[in-house]
């Protein structure tokens, strides 16, 4: 029968120590051994027992997407002078995100420029062209009208002249009298054929420009124009700024 080796009394209450088999009590001689032989003492701290969150972290690959995106585009297609933010930085309002090349956009605009006054141009050759040919055909107008006088005038003198021709053949002699009757009778008949068949009126004067012709040059200048205008804007606008606040994201 094994005996306690150790009894104890504390606040009332008795602690019974249960006998430590052999192993146990050489655990115990160990460990008070090496604190025995030189090496410090065992140092404890208490601390309050309490509740608290585990936290875990974990870390996945995916997708970002954004809530509320602004897409934002350069005013027009060319090359970018600087690009001052990087993916994932932080942006305000009307902050500059990128500058494109102002000598290109000139050039660009310049181009435009000429372009526009070369239709501009155009269109006036076209309606001075117009002007003339008008102006041609109003005179051409007029002419047939002053011929168509002066033929009816030739109209009466020959049929004057085929009145009155036959009151002269007596004066010619016996044996001429009949053939001079006969060349005059057929020769007044080819002239009647011909007026017969002469074209009714004169000639009417026409216009050349058209309504489609004009408004085919109006529509030409006013695209021109609208170019030229959107290579303003984009010179004026070389920097590329932020719409809005927020995350940059490069979106291919």
């Amino acid at each position: 029968m094994r005996s306690p080796i150790l009894t104890s009394i504390r606040h009332g209450w008795r602690y019974r120590v249960r006998p430590l088999t052999a192993i146990s009590l050489a655990f115990l001689v160990v460990l008070v051994g090496g604190g025995g032989c030189g090496g410090e003492g065992a140092s404890y701290s208490l601390t309050r027992i309490q509740r608290s969150d585990l936290v875990k972290r974990v870390t996945a690959a995916g997708k970002l997407e954004v809530a509320a995106p602004t897409e934002i585009f350069a005013p027009a297609s060319g090359p970018l002078a600087s690009v001052a933010v990087r993916e994932g930085d932080v942006v305000a309002e009307g902050q500059i995100l990128a500058s494109m090349d102002v000598a290109y956009l000139q050039e660009k605009a310049d181009q435009a420029k000429a372009d526009y006054l070369t239709v501009a141009s155009l269109g006036e050759t076209q309606r001075g062209i117009f002007s003339a040919l008008n102006g041609l055909s109003a005179g051409l107008a007029q002419g047939s009208a002053q011929l168509e006088g002066f033929r009816t005038q030739v109209d009466l003198l020959a049929l004057t002249f085929f009145d009155l021709a036959p009151v002269l053949v007596p004066m010619l002699p016996g044996g001429q009298q009949a053939d001079a009757i006969a060349r005059l009778r057929e020769a007044e008949q080819r002239y009647l054929s011909a007026v017969a068949e002469r074209p009714e009126g004169g000639f009417s004067p026409v216009s050349v420009a058209s309504g489609s012709g004009a408004a085919a040059d109006s529509a030409r200048r006013a695209n021109a124009q609208r170019d030229y205008q959107k290579a303003l804007d984009a010179v004026a606008a070389a920097d590329i700024r932020a719409t809005a606040g927020g995350t940059v994201i490069f979106v291919p």
